[in-house]
């Protein structure tokens, strides 16, 4: 397994929620890849029509999730080798039978639907979303 460090240099980009999408953007399942406060995500769907949003790199061999994996419940599923990471980011199953490594997690970020638009939480890792912290546009604004 790759280390596919996520933590980064500290970017420029303040707490809030940043719309990056039109709800209709987001039809289903399949995994929808787009560019947010300067990371890769992607957005989904699960059965219930809720959106949800996590990093677009499978930590297993770098294959991007927007490449062909779905959102299977309230897993993220890899295009390439099926690995599931669940809710909390963490690998739940390897189709293969291997054990799951610790570090086989994903960064998952809230999402939620307001006025038609989809909108992504960026804060430190780890902090609860705020439902009124700010709105940032990233759909015409890309420079934070």
């Amino acid at each position: 397994m790759r280390a596919v460090p996520d933590a980064g240099p500290v970017l420029p980009f303040p707490k809030g929620w940043y719309v990056v999408a039109e709800s209709g953007d987001v039809a289903g399942r399949e995994l929808v890849g787009i560019e947010a406060f300067g990371r890769e995500l992607v957005l989904g769907r699960d059965e219930g029509g809720v959106v949800h949003a996590a990093q677009d790199l499978c930590p297993h061999v770098g294959g991007r999730f927007s490449q062909g994996g779905v959102l299977d419940g309230d897993c993220v599923v890899c295009p390439f080798h099926g690995w599931r990471f669940g809710p909390d980011g963490r690998c739940v199953e390897i189709p293969a039978g291997d054990p799951i490594p610790e570090r086989a997690r994903i960064r998952k970020w809230t999402a939620r639907e307001r006025e038609g638009c989809i909108e992504v939480f960026h804060g430190r890792r780890g902090q609860e979303a705020d439902p009124a912290a700010d709105v940032h546009d990233q759909r015409s604004d890309s420079s934070g």
